[in-house]
This record gives structure tokens, C-alpha cells and sequence, in this order.
């Protein structure tokens, strides 16, 4: 029986030193270039190098290392066609079993500020290649790219049979997905890419509409329910820049967050960055309660709670400030479902622990970029069975807009519904638009409980901004209640 075969070649080396032992005790040859063999070899971990696989140098500065038919020949092969074990062995192929494989976030290289030509430079083409072929060929070849599954996979190779189906093809979808986003990430930016006068730089304006938009999500996690509670919903965060969204902030205490906690968190933290000085919003089931801005965190908090009392109690606070230990004893002086800031001292921790189902988001703005994008609405025709069933013609009948809002950096939260069709506009700004209204028309339909043909009128309500006079001249409340 042959030497098995691994090749490892990884960005994020966590535990990959601890994989290379697991695989060398098991009787793996283990195959690497770059990086990663310098780091296994300093670990003590015996490695091939893929020069000395191939036979071939590198070339290119580089560009050209693992593109050769004694890389891919041994992962595309199939073992159970007795014509390709036969061209392995007419060539001098070894036969390869597990492709250890992750890519540069190309995303945060561009987020750093890199210029075109050293983003170019950072397009990886051996290692996508190298996951695609084992992903495809997975019945046979294993593929990694999450750490986390290195010590499934030692533990697998110790079953007898080895890796099985059902883990086969898990990796392999984790493969694919993982060289989705990596081209969706590099699509996003060639997308805003443009030529002048012989030079390729992002465009400084932002009217520029890529011919075909492929956004992709990654699930941040399941939620208990949708808007409502017999809706199903999951949380998903951009791919190309996770880090502007509450996706990114961290949980320090309290119940799990909901689909309307993830909306209104978003909607207040949006809208409280958009100031310089220190600022608090307050924002109720996607209705802005009160926004305040002041010296200090308590003076901004104390001036938005001000604005409408009732209707801020219940709701989310943002504050664009460290939170210390005053404006936490405030805070925690009233029923509020969630606080997200940048940071808290350990006073403010120390007072709001004692309110154990109250949801703590913790926003590290150190390492957020600020980037333009697409403000994503959904059109679509759910409407249509509904009206359907009542009777309304076809003719009568009108798309609907979804109020969720999917832009760049910033949380979706999916539900159910399938929307068709997308229109897309540029926006920096990213507040909500009814946010910024100062006065908007709702409309309401009732469907009777029997299901019976709704009444053709509409019922409508305003919503009224109130501006509240400060203390200082220096200092404003603004708010919206429901009128």
C-alpha cells in the first residue's frame, strides 16, 4: 500500500502544526509551499516541498507553483477508474488524500487601503484551484479550510474506513462556499475598478454599477423566529465587509438577540455613528424613539430617553462612546432590551451584569472601514396569492418593497420570503430612510380573521418629529413618536 498524501497551504495556521503531527503519525506524507512549509519545518514536522513533488521550480515571483500535473493529476483522479489509476501510474503521480487549504481574505487586504496593483497581487490562483479540484473530487480527496474541522478529521482518519461519505461531503460544501466568497469578494471590488488615462484605481465617484451584482452572505446564526413568531429567520452578515456590522460586535451578557433586536441594533448604531460628538439613539421595533447628543455619554443618553420616555422603554440603545460607569447605572435604572457600544469599563460591566437578560453588544470600532455600497432593496410578489384569495384582480395588484434594507458591511436578516427581483442605489450614509424622513405616510390594510374579502379603505397614520429645546445652545434632542 502507497504513502498517503496531504498538501497544506494555509493563510490562518491555527492548529496547523498540530495537524501536520496528527497526519505524519498516521503515515502521511505531508506536501507544502511557502509560508506554511517554513512554519511546519520550524515546528519539526518533516515536509515535502512542492519543487521537489513537481520537479519544477517556481517561477513567476511565485505566481506558478502548485499548477502542475503532478499537484492536480493526483487530486482529480479517480480511484475507482482503472484508466486514471493506470495514467498516475504511466507518469509518476502519487495519488493525493487531503487538500489542506485557506485564502487570504482579499477583503481585508482592500479594506487596508491597497492600492490596485498590490490587490491584484494578492488574487490567489494556486489555492482556489487546488480546493475546487478537491471539493469536485471529494468521494476521493478530503478538503479543508476551517481549522476547526482539523481535529474531526484526525478523528475520522482513525475509524476504520477512514473519512465517510457524509464528512466527505461536508467539507466539500465548506470548500465551495469558502471559494464563493472569496470571488465574490474579488468581483465586489473589481466591480468599482475603472481606467484613466492608462491607470486602474477604484472609482472616486460612486456612479459606478457593476454590470452583473452577485451579493453573498454568510449565516451569522439561527433565530428563534421572524418579525413574528411563526416566521422562521436566520441572521447573515456581508462577505465583503463583515466588520462595519453588528455581525461584528460581540455579546457580553444576556438573552439571545431576535430578529427585531438584530433591525433596531442596526438601525440605532447607523445612526448614532453619524455623529462626531457624543451621541445616544434610542430605536423601538425600527421606530426612532430619541436621538440626543451632549458633553458626556449620560448628557447624550439622559437628552434621547427625554425625548419620548414611553416609547423608549423597551427599546435598543446606541451610544457612540465608551460606556462608563454613570451612564450604566442610568441605563440599568430602566427596562431597556439592548445596549450596543464601543466598549464599557469595567464599572459599567460590573453594573449591567446585574441585569442578566439584558443583551450587552460590545462594537469594537478599532478596525472598522467605513466603505461605500449598494443599499439593496427586495421587490416581490408575495402579495399576489394573498390578494388572490381575496378577490383583488390581477390589475389591481402592486409589487411591494421590503423595509429591510442589505447594503455593504451591514446585517440582513432573512426571512422566508423569496424576492425575485432586486433595485439597487449607492448610499454612504446607511441610515434608514424613514430615519431620516421627518414625516412619513403608514398605511394598513385589516384582514378579517374569516377570510373574507378586507375593506377597501386604508386607515393612515404620521409619524411627527419633535424637536426638543436643550440646555445648551450647543446641544440638541431631536425625536420621532407616533402620533
Amino acid at each position: 500500500m502507497s504513502r498517503r498524501r496531504a498538501i497544506i497551504s494555509v493563510y490562518r495556521k491555527e492548529g496547523v502544526e498540530d495537524l501536520a503531527r496528527g497526519l505524519v503519525a498516521r503515515g502521511f506524507e505531508v506536501v507544502s509551499t511557502g509560508g506554511t512549509a517554513e512554519a511546519l519545518r520550524k515546528a519539526g514536522v518533516p515536509v515535502v516541498g512542492v519543487t521537489e513533488t513537481t520537479g519544477f521550480p517556481e517561477i513567476l515571483d511565485g505566481r506558478v507553483k502548485t499548477l502542475h500535473p503532478k499537484i492536480h493529476g493526483g487530486i482529480l483522479a479517480r480511484r475507482n477508474e482503472p484508466a486514471h489509476v493506470q495514467a498516475l501510474e504511466k507518469h509518476g503521480i502519487p495519488p493525493v488524500d487531503l487538500v489542506v487549504v485557506n485564502l487570504y481574505p482579499f477583503e481585508d487586504k482592500v479594506a487596508k487601503g491597497a492600492a490596485f496593483d498590490e490587490a491584484l497581487e494578492n488574487v490567489d490562483i494556486g489555492g482556489p484551484t487546488m480546493l475546487r479540484a478537491a471539493a469536485k473530487n471529494f468521494r476521493h480527496v478530503a478538503v479543508v479550510v476551517d481549522p476547526a474541522d482539523y481535529p474531526v478529521v484526525l478523528e475520522q482518519l482513525d475509524r476504520e474506513g477512514g473519512i465517510d461519505p457524509a464528512t466527505r461531503l461536508y467539507l466539500a460544501q465548506k470548500a465551495f462556499r469558502h471559494t464563493a466568497r472569496y470571488e465574490a469578494a474579488i468581483a465586489g471590488y473589481f466591480s468599482q475598478v475603472e481606467e484613466k488615462g492608462g491607470v486602474y484605481s477604484v472609482a472616486e465617484t460612486d456612479d459606478v454599477f457593476p454590470y452583473r451584482l452577485n451579493p453573498s452572505y454568510e449565516k451569522v446564526q439561527d433565530l428563534r423566529y421572524g418579525e413574528n413568531p411563526h416566521q422562521r429567520a436566520a441572521f447573515y452578515s456581508d462577505l465583503g465587509s463583515t466588520l462595519y456590522s453588528v455581525a461584528a460586535a460581540r455579546k457580553l451578557q444576556g438573552k439571545e438577540l431576535s430578529f427585531n433586536n438584530i433591525l433596531d441594533l442596526d438601525a440605532a448604531w447607523r445612526l448614532v455613528t453619524e455623529f462626531n460628538e457624543p451621541a445616544c439613539v434610542i430605536v423601538k421595533h425600527t421606530n426612532p424613539c430619541g436621538t440626543g447628543v451632549g458633553t458626556t455619554p449620560l448628557e447624550a443618553y439622559e437628552r434621547a430617553w427625554e425625548c419620548d420616555p414611553l416609547s423608549a422603554f423597551g427599546g435598543i440603545v446606541a451610544v457612540n462612546r465608551r460606556i462608563d460607569g454613570p451612564t450604566a447605572q442610568k441605563i440599568g435604572s430602566v427596562f431597556v432590551e439592548a445596549v450596543i457600544a464601543p466598549g464599557l469599563d469595567g464599572e459599567a460591566k460590573k453594573t449591567l451584569a446585574a441585569k442578566k437578560n439584558l443583551r450587552v453588544m460590545d462594537m469594537d470600532t478599532t478596525g472598522i472601514h467605513r466603505v461605500t455600497g449598494f443599499d439593496l432593496k427586495r421587490v416581490h410578489r408575495e402579495q399576489d396569492s394573498a390578494d388572490a384569495r381575496w378577490g383583488i384582480p390581477s390589475s389591481q395588484r402592486r409589487a411591494t418593497i421590503s423595509p429591510k434594507a442589505l447594503s455593504p458591511g451591514r446585517p440582513c436578516a432573512a426571512e422566508t420570503t423569496v424576492a425575485p427581483t432586486v433595485a439597487a442605489k449607492r448610499s454612504s450614509s446607511g441610515i434608514p430612510s424613514r430615519i431620516k424622513r421627518d414625516s412619513v405616510e403608514l398605511a394598513s390594510r385589516k384582514v378579517p380573521s374569516d377570510g373574507s374579502k378586507p375593506s377597501a379603505s386604508r386607515t393612515g397614520r404620521k409619524l411627527r418629529r419633535c424637536i426638543g429645546s436643550a440646555p445648551s445652545s450647543r446641544s440638541a434632542c431631536r425625536c420621532s413618536g407616533v402620533g
